[in-house]
This record gives structure tokens, C-alpha cells and sequence, in this order.
């Protein structure tokens, strides 16, 4: 169960979490006026308040592919596991794809992708929300994704399907 959303200019109107409307505008931010920063445009440190729930990843293969170059403590702490150093292949067949599928969106339209999932954490179902938003070593194609994953507001699932 998942909602794909391309966001457009004006992403408040789409009931994410704060911290997510903030990241996004950090990142619009810093792109000006071209359709994503690069990589190095990027500061760690003006990043603080979002560092524990960031997830970086390497474009591998065009897109066939992704490496974990960050996944922030709170994830790790939220998910049970940490993907740091890890690829496609260390996720479970039933995420893979859908994770997969996302990441692509990104590379192909070089645009933000909101994604609000449904997983079973710990015997409980939650809803995330997650930013991936693109970023580029080389100023033209993605080549790196940069992702906030936090609860959705009213995250709990319990009550769904």
C-alpha cells in the first residue's frame, strides 16, 4: 500500500510531517535556480535537526541499483536495522521492488518524490512519509538521493487494512 506524489512548488498543501516541509525547502533552497544541487552544495551541518532520520544513497548502474551511504540513527532505531554500506540486494523481496521503484522515479524526472508507506515495525503498523530528493555530482543527472523518512502525521496504521 503505497501513495506515489511528484511534488510540485508548493508542497505544504500535502499534509506531510513539518520536519519533511522544512527539508524540502532546505533543498530548494540550495538548488536556486537549477533543478538539484549538487552533492557538495549539501552541508552536514546546517543539516543537524534532520541527520538522524536521512537516508543518502548512491545511484548505481543508472538506477538499477542503490548504496546506502548514510541511514541515520533514528531510522536505524525506528526500523530495527541499519543499511549503511548496504544495496538493493539486503532488502527484503517484498520492500525491494517498491523501494526500487522510487528511487528510479527520482532518477528519471530529477524531481522530489513523496512517498507515504505502510509497514509492519515490530509486530505494529506505522506510516512513514518519505522525501527522496535528488542530488548531482556532476550538476545534470541524479547521482545521489537524499531521503528523510519520519512517522506520517497520524502514522499509526493499526486501524487500516
Amino acid at each position: 500500500m503505497m501513495d506515489l506524489d511528484i511534488l510540485d512548488d508548493d508542497p505544504f498543501g500535502r499534509g506531510i510531517t513539518p520536519p519533511l516541509s522544512d527539508l524540502y525547502d532546505y533543498w530548494n533552497a540550495k538548488r536556486g535556480t537549477q533543478p538539484m544541487p549538487r552533492r557538495r552544495d549539501i552541508d552536514p551541518v546546517e543539516m543537524k535537526r534532520w541527520l538522524g532520520n536521512l537516508a543518502l544513497v548512491r545511484v548505481l548502474d543508472g538506477g538499477a541499483d542503490i548504496r546506502y551511504d548514510v541511514f541515520g540513527v533514528a531510522l536505524v532505531n525506528m526500523l530495527g536495522f541499519d543499511l549503511t554500506g548496504r544495496t538493493l540486494k539486503d532488502l527484503g523481496p517484498q520492500v525491494r521492488p517498491h523501494v526500487l521503484a522510487n528511487y528510479q522515479t527520482v532518477c528519471r524526472t530529477g524531481r522530489p518524490l513523496l512517498t507515504r508507506n505502510r509497514l509492519a515495525i515490530n509486530h505494529e503498523f506505522r506510516r512513514l512519509d518519505t522525501l527522496a530528493l535528488p542530488l548531482s555530482d556532476d550538476g545534470i543527472g541524479v547521482t545521489r538521493v537524499l531521503s528523510g523518512i519520519y512517522p506520517a502525521l497520524g502514522g499509526d496504521a493499526r486501524s487500516e487494512e
